[in-house]
């Protein structure tokens, strides 16, 4: 038909590659405006740490770090060429081959997780269309697009963004029961991109076990092209410290209780067993635990920003009948979220790390948002829900995008970075409170301070230098540091103050070094 000449254009007719290119054009935009109104520098201490090792990539290094934590000295006890046994690989390649394109820099960094943000937002459409339908995914798609969580996490260089569009496209294939094959690469990729991927994989079996005929096989096929997936990193750290799965990060589960404050237990030299640990104090892991589940219970919500959409995507769960592949698969959603917050009630609770199933919320929540829509047959009611639903999400989506802040961190200076470079030669160390930024913007390295002074000196007799930031956390203010060092007379006897900067931040150097 035709309407004043011309064809009449039904939405339903759209090819779904318009909808992407619309979606990919869109999130592009966006996110362009965003970085060159707003971006200043990375924030945090791990987008730090990830971009100084993607530089020892980019040089030819292999995985080093020049970000060093006492504990992990215990494993390789040398500071020069360090072994990066913290981190997974894949997001410090990738920044690594960022550096090649824009070259080394912060926004390079942050622009790899910026470039997974746009490819996430046309996979979240097709996902959310293939279970419910085009309407769903449109909406599904909007929301995502504007979703507060996802847009700053595509401004930070973290690897969210990165694990949640494989996350996500891994989810998709096994929704359409697609190769396990695929879906095992894919799921090697997560691992390798953060390895709490593996609370996650129960969760994926179950759904196989409920909806792939031959279920048996294609698990193992799946588990198989995982193995193969992550071999060669396994088989590194099995040549580095004789243990495949080995991560500085497993002692986590022995930090943050009335033992081990914070992080601690990285700034010693005596690595702790974890089963010993537990078994030894299980009222400090009990009370961890049940603090942990506190802060998960009240953070988890929090990570989507806006408190209507987990709120809809619940009552969205309402919606979906008791039987059929989408109930099956929303369990399995459920059991995943279940398994990792009771492992990281137990480690460390982290809300961020529930931001890969962001799409999943957004899905479910747009589910219930048509459902109310269609529900009315009144065209002024729909035009009302409809206006609602714009002002509880899509509003404060865009509204949060704009007010975030993505400066470069406060107790990053140019005065001191030049000076520290300037004093302190490239083969040397540094002992710090902030070894990320030392590695990575003054390009030396940097040992995280021991917990107490006398520790420091029986163990890296060889460092010259010494610097305390004006970090608010943990710097040159912190009671531990100004009664460990700064205001401890053995350590003035030892080193001598040679730079008081503006920031408050100072700078030591051994006392018998010319």
């Amino acid at each position: 038909m035709k309407k004043n000449g011309l064809p009449k254009i039904n939405i339903k007719e759209f090819k779904d590659y318009y909808y992407i290119l619309t979606f990919l054009i869109l999130a592009l935009l966006l996110y362009a405006s965003i970085f060159l109104l707003k971006f200043e520098g990375l924030r945090s201490p791990d987008q730090m740490d990830y971009a100084q090792i993607a530089r020892h990539l980019y040089n030819g290094d292999g995985f080093i770090t020049s970000s060093i934590n006492p504990l992990s000295l215990t494993f390789y006890n040398s500071i020069e060429n360090h072994p990066n046994l913290w981190r997974p690989p894949l997001y410090p390649l990738l920044v690594s081959a960022s550096f090649h394109i824009f070259g080394i820099n912060d926004a390079a960094v942050t622009l790899v997780s910026g470039f997974f943000y746009i490819l996430l937002i046309p996979l979240v459409y097709l996902f959310a269309k293939e279970m419910f339908g085009r309407k769903v995914g449109l909406l599904a798609g909007m929301i995502s697009l504007t979703s507060v969580v996802l847009v700053d996490y595509g401004m930070t260089g973290l690897t969210e963004t990165m694990f949640t569009f494989l996350f996500t496209l891994s989810l998709f294939l096994l929704y359409k029961r697609s190769n396990p094959l695929f879906i095992g690469f894919l799921l090697g990729l997560c691992y390798l991109t953060r390895y709490n991927l593996l609370f996650i994989i129960p969760g994926i079996l179950w759904f196989m076990y409920k909806e792939y005929p031959n279920w048996r096989i294609d698990v193992l096929k799946l588990m198989a092209i995982f193995m193969i997936t992550v071999s060669p990193w396994w088989i590194r750290n099995f040549s580095l410290v004789g243990n495949p799965l080995f991560s500085l990060q497993k002692y986590e589960i022995v930090m943050f209780n009335d033992v081990f404050k914070s992080y601690s237990l990285y700034r010693t030299f005596q690595p702790i067993e974890p089963t010993n640990f537990i078994i030894s104090h299980p009222i400090s892991i009990i009370k961890k635990a049940i603090y942990g589940a506190g802060v998960l219970f009240v953070g988890i919500p929090r990570v989507i920003f806006n408190f209507f959409v987990p709120a809809i995507a619940i009552a969205g769960l309402f919606d979906i009948r008791r039987e059929g592949k989408n109930f099956n698969f929303f369990v399995s959603i459920l059991i995943m979220i279940f398994l990792q917050a009771l492992a990281l009630a137990i480690i460390h609770p982290l809300p961020r790390l529930f931001v890969p199933f962001v799409p999943v919320i957004i899905t479910l929540a747009s589910y219930k948002v048509v459902n109310i829509i269609d529900a009315s047959r009144d065209v002024n009611i729909r035009r009302t829900l409809i206006g609602i639903f714009v002002v509880l999400i899509l509003f404060p989506n865009i509204a949060g995008i704009f007010i975030n802040d993505y400066s470069r961190s406060s107790y990053v200076h140019e005065e001191e970075i030049e000076y520290i470079k300037s004093i302190v030669g490239q083969d040397e160390a540094i002992v710090t409170d902030v070894p990320w930024m030392v590695a990575w913007y003054c390009e030396r390295t940097g040992i995280w301070f021991p917990v107490t002074y006398k520790s420091m000196k029986m163990n890296l007799p060889s460092v010259n230098y010494v610097y305390f930031s004006a970090r608010e956390q943990t710097g040159f203010r912190e009671q531990n540091i100004k009664k460990e060092y700064i205001d401890n007379p053995l350590f003035r006897e030892d080193f001598k103050l040679i730079k008081e900067f503006d920031s408050g931040a100072v700078l030591f150097k051994r006392s018998q070094t010319k």
